[in-house]
């Protein structure tokens, strides 16, 4: 697979969020290894939050929670509620504000930017 030219870590990963399908999620830390930057998940946690006001409205920024499944509050409860209704919607299962990520998880086909550790 021939990756597109991006040169910044921002557009790296809102162009691999864009990979991930429709009922899947993948974990801020897994989004942040595919993009190239391996320790970089909360960066990813305040690329998703802005998403919209950074022109990228159209990422589907709730396929991204943290690596135990659940999605990150940060104190925003109705963006947690909104965040859990688009992915019911997609076909995720939740309990609690949590889903099995050994079931939803999205497992890409190819490696991206990753970086060996």
């Amino acid at each position: 697979m021939e990756l597109p030219e991006l040169e910044t870590f921002s557009e790296r990963v809102y162009w691999v969020v864009a990979q991930v399908p429709s009922g899947a999620v993948a974990s801020y830390g897994q989004i942040a290894h595919l993009a190239g930057a391996p320790r970089a998940a909360r960066a990813v946690g305040t690329l998703m939050r802005r998403s919209k006001e950074n022109g990228h409205e159209d990422v589907p920024w709730q396929r991204i929670i943290n690596s135990k499944g659940a999605i990150a509050f940060k104190g925003d409860t109705l963006r947690a509620e909104h965040q859990v209704r688009l992915l019911v919607a997609e076909g995720v299962v939740f309990d609690d504000y949590s889903c099995d990520m050994d079931t939803f998880e999205w497992s890409p086909d190819h490696a991206y930017w990753a970086v060996e550790w």
